[in-house]
């Protein structure tokens, strides 16, 4: 039996202080999170601030059949994951698609509903097969411009082809509406920053009141992590806001579309999707 089992086994005995533990615990989570399953540094601080709180509970948990304590952990988050993934997920499902704010006149708005629009890029449009006539090519290379910042050389490539578009127009149009995207982009990193440093402080003071027996220093923390939460609910707001699909008037400047053109476009392979999906009603 390791020592991070047996600290454990004494802990839920009441041999040991539970607050050094809960500590050592803490840390391990955090060094899995960030060593054994890809995630953003974003990722890892979320589903660690909502897993933190719980590491008593899984300590009181833990029964002792063989297996490492250090196992039952990557188990535990291995299901925290898991759960964040499907909430994510869940989101897109439910929220389906979002109305994105572009920048128009009230009277286009009145004309054009954005609230069939997808909630995060989806290429599933780009790849339900090849469309075959004109009109239809010209729509799937309405949508293409439209996913500009998330298609990858490879994939300009065969929708070029797909499209009967030479590859160089093609990566030219896209490079020239990323070029347009590139301050969003700085902004939506610099409010990322901001967030993830607002999940190290919300973290270390998590850890800090573990070990906090005052009352009146409690209450501060309690005051202080409900403004950090605040903090967090705003700038998750702000990156939800700074989408990176361009608006119609960058994929006309490349195009010479009209507008209107592009809506009515992007309105008829929305509807499409949405159909093939089941979410008309």
């Amino acid at each position: 039996m390791d020592s991070l089992t047996q600290k454990v086994i004494q802990t839920q005995g009441g041999v040991s202080d539970l607050r050094p533990l809960i500590k050592e615990v803490g840390e391990l989570a955090y060094r899995s999170l960030a060593e054994c399953w890809g995630l953003g540094r974003d990722d890892i601080h979320e589903i660690f601030a909502d897993f933190y709180p719980k590491i008593p509970t899984i300590i009181q948990r833990f029964h002792y059949t063989g297996a490492s304590f250090a196992n039952y952990v990557t188990v535990c988050l291995k299901y925290s994951l898991k759960r964040y993934r499907s909430k994510k997920l869940t989101s897109v499902v439910v929220h389906g698609l979002e109305h994105e704010a572009v920048d128009e006149t009230a009277q286009e708005n009145s004309m054009h509903d954005f609230s069939t629009q997808p909630a995060i890029p989806n290429l599933s449009l780009l790849s339900t097969g090849v469309p075959g006539k004109f009109k239809e090519k010209r729509r799937y290379h309405i949508l293409a411009l439209r996913y500009s910042w998330f298609l990858s050389e490879e994939q300009i490539s065969q929708l070029a082809s797909k499209l009967d578009l030479p590859p160089l127009t093609l990566l030219d149009q896209v490079e020239r509406i990323r070029q347009m995207l590139l301050p969003r982009h700085v902004k939506k990193m610099a409010i990322a920053d901001k967030r993830s440093t607002c999940l190290q402080r919300l973290y270390a003071l998590r850890n800090k009141v573990v070990a906090e027996t005052r009352p009146d220093r409690l209450e501060k923390a309690r005051i202080l992590e409900s403004r950090l939460l605040e903090r967090l609910e705003r700038l998750r707001g702000q990156l939800e806001s700074l989408s990176m699909l361009p608006s119609l008037d960058m994929i006309h400047a490349v195009t010479g579309v009209p507008r209107t053109t592009i809506a009515g476009m992007l309105q008829r392979l929305y509807a499409k999707e949405r159909r093939r999906l089941g979410l008309n009603n």
